[in-house]
């Protein structure tokens, strides 16, 4: 026991008329009220007197008191206990502005000592007083009590209370079960007035596992029986896991389960917020060391979430995990656009690998779509998320593209956008003048081309060509007059909107009779393209004397009248008949003769 607590023959033996009381070393504890109540009195003009906080038998005949105040003031002081024992005697305060004495209480019974004391200088008196107590038995065995454990909360300061004779020292000593040598740990301090002192402890150096408190308490007359506690040390966390989603979404947000696996004996409390609105439970895992609760969390808020999961050991030791989610039950909303253009009300396209641009968006954000061009019956492998993709089609027709997007949530939902693919020409159709000599037409003869197109994505434009250099009207005849005799070609080129062509050729044969011939020179003449009757009336001369000869069954005469014809056009090429037409004449009956 330390050698300076007040209330010891040992401290008054050391400090009687050398120190004040209450001087540095005389008291260790003080904040306690059991030392500073009776040990330290202050009153105006610098005077104090100091008492120590107690005395017993062995002290009593020499109790110390200091009185200090101005020097040179001089000092009456009364001892007494009730009226029946008192004591009194006089002195000066001197240069240290200190007066010192022993004063023998021996006769006094126990209890309270009242002490006053009266400085008096020039003719100003000040008036101290102090209370001590004496005792001369021994105090009872205290009554002690403390927390069932020691913790990771309270192992650095572990609160012992003890109930027990006031003005009393109370040594609490705390010991462990180490082996060979056991730890300990202890505190002390004074009763205080009220009967009671709650003493703080370290243990962080003690073991885990049982401990053992032992309370004694001590006065001048001797130490009382020990009180012994038995308590356990465990400052070890439980074990804690958590396995939770990180997405609270459209389909779990009504039964949200999260996994907590803990320790057998522990409590494990959840919490779940949004920053507004919380939400809570508990299980005690007996026998069992797992929880799976079902949460509904339709009242919480989109956005971020916070799950802390807290479990409590037997000996009070919490482990703690914090899992940050995120609530999102908006399904993803946006739209994609396919390149192409809008024939018909129809989105239509020529390429057979759709350019897509999405935008959609979703409070966590998008991870994943997936593309179909049956509608959603199937979809191809899901891909990241990204404002661009591509749909391969097949064969041409009328196509739903799906797009299935994904949230980082969970959430899908699903957009339908129809296309036409068309990479074919439209359709052509036409009509023509028949051919009136044996599937050839005859020179003079007027053909006309009747053509159309059809497309689903509309006909932009339609074009008949002969020869490839003469545009045909629909509808509008043309003389054959304008073809050299043989073969000659039509194509009519068709284009619909989305610029796919088609072609269709037409061939025809270009053959004179003697009667087309004859049809021939005379409209060159109303032409003006043979300007001699003369020449035009020899010409015809020739021809019908051929159709003469053909008439009978003579073709070698007809060819002969026909090289006739042939000569004199040649002849007057450039001069009475235009050169041009002149080929075209000579031309056409060349031809005749050659199929005679």
């Amino acid at each position: 026991m330390p050698e300076n607590l007040g209330g010891t023959g040992i401290d008054v033996a050391k400090t009687a008329n050398v120190m004040p009381f209450a001087s540095p070393g005389t008291c260790d504890y003080q904040e306690s009220s059991a030392c500073t109540a009776a040990t330290n009195l202050s009153l105006p003009k610098g005077a104090g007197v100091n008492l120590p906080s107690g005395t017993n038998t062995p002290g009593a005949g020499a109790m110390p008191l200091v009185v200090t105040g101005s020097p040179g003031a001089t000092v009456s002081y009364t001892v007494a206990e009730g009226s029946g024992y008192t004591t009194s005697g006089t002195g000066l305060i001197g240069a240290t502005g200190k007066f010192g004495t022993s004063v023998n209480v021996s006769g006094f019974p126990d209890g309270t000592i009242t002490v006053t004391a009266t400085l008096t200088l020039n003719g100003t008196v000040t008036t101290l007083t102090g209370t001590m107590g004496k005792n001369s038995v021994a105090p009872p065995a205290p009554t002690a009590s403390a927390p069932a454990w020691a913790n990771i909360a309270n192992s650095s300061l572990y609160n012992v209370t003890i109930v027990g004779q006031v003005g009393a020292i109370a040594n609490v000593v705390l010991s462990d079960g180490q082996l060979p040598v056991v730890n300990q740990s202890n505190g002390m301090d004074f009763v205080g007035s009220n009967g009671s002192i709650v003493i703080p402890v370290d243990v962080t150096g003690l073991i885990d596992g049982p401990l053992t408190i032992s309370v004694t308490l001590t006065n001048g007359a001797g130490n009382s029986y020990a009180t012994t506690l038995a308590i356990t040390k465990d400052t070890v966390q439980p074990v804690l896991s958590v396995a939770a989603a990180p997405y609270v979404n459209i389909a779990n947000v009504s039964t949200y389960q999260p996994v907590f696996t803990g320790e057998d004996g522990t409590t494990v409390l959840y919490s779940i917020t949004d920053g507004t609105t919380t939400l809570t439970g508990d299980k005690f895992f007996n026998g069992s060391n797992k929880w799976q609760p079902s949460m509904v969390l339709t009242t919480l808020k989109n956005g971020p979430v916070t799950l802390t999961v807290t479990e409590t050991d037997p000996a009070g030791n919490p482990t703690v995990v914090v899992t940050n989610l995120f609530k999102d039950t908006a399904a993803p909303a946006g739209s994609f656009t396919i390149a192409g253009s809008l024939i018909n009300g129809v989105l239509a396209t020529s390429n057979p690998t759709l350019a897509v641009t999405l935008a959609f968006t979703a409070p966590s954000g998008i991870a994943q779509l997936a593309l179909s061009s049956n509608g959603g019956s199937a979809y191809g492998a899901p891909q990241p998320y990204t404002t661009s993709a591509s749909v391969a089609l097949g064969a041409d027709g009328l196509y739903t593209i799906a797009i299935q997007v994904t949230s980082n949530a969970g959430n899908v939902a699903t957009f339908t956008k129809q296309v036409r693919l068309d990479r074919t020409g439209p359709a052509i159709s036409y009509s023509l003048t028949s051919p009136t000599n044996s599937g050839s037409y005859d020179v003079g003869q007027l053909v006309t081309l009747t053509e159309s197109a059809s497309d689903v994505d509309n006909v932009g434009s339609l074009v008949a060509v002969l020869d490839g250099t003469t545009t045909i009207a629909s509808g509008i005849a043309f003389n054959t007059e304008t073809l050299a005799a043989g073969t000659h070609a039509i194509v009519i080129t068709a284009k619909d909107g989305l610029g796919n062509v088609s072609q269709t050729t037409i061939t025809i044969q270009v053959h004179a009779t003697v009667a087309g011939l004859t049809k021939a020179v005379n409209d060159g003449v109303t032409a003006k393209k043979i300007t001699s009757t003369t020449i035009s009336s020899q010409l015809l001369s020739y021809l019908s004397s051929a159709q003469t000869a053909l008439n009978a069954g003579n073709h070698t005469s007809a060819k002969n009248y026909l090289a006739s014809f042939v000569s004199l056009v040649t002849a007057q090429s450039g001069v009475t008949i235009n050169a041009a037409y002149a080929s075209l004449l000579v031309a056409w009956a060349n031809d005749l003769i050659a199929r005679l």
